[in-house]
């Protein structure tokens, strides 16, 4: 599982960041969690520097792979580079954050 390195402090940097929307997100019940999955996400997919597909980095972060694919659109929205490619001969998508922003 992936452990994060960070602390209490880097991860309300993350919360401040980021605002999460939709019609069936409920601030009380789901901000802490989406933002500390945010956190797992990007830590470990930065860290890494190569290609992963959805089911790599939930083996690594211990997330849903629909969780993480989500995760992978709020990076982008916060300005990182996430390119997407398809596994040649597998059907499945990898995926690699580029990127200097900062959480």
């Amino acid at each position: 599982m992936w452990e994060s390195s960070t602390s209490q402090e880097r991860k309300e940097n993350v919360q401040e960041t980021f605002n999460f929307k939709g019609n069936t997100f409920n601030h009380g019940k789901d901000y802490e969690r989406l933002s500390n999955q945010l956190q797992r996400v990007s830590e470990c997919v930065l860290s890494q520097n190569k290609w992963l597909t959805l089911f790599e980095i939930h083996a690594l972060t211990k997330d849903p792979e629909a969780s993480i694919s989500a995760r992978l659109r709020d990076l982008r929205k916060l300005g990182f580079n996430v390119q997407s490619r398809r596994r040649d001969g597998y059907g499945t998508w990898e995926y690699r954050v580029t990127g200097s922003k900062k959480l």
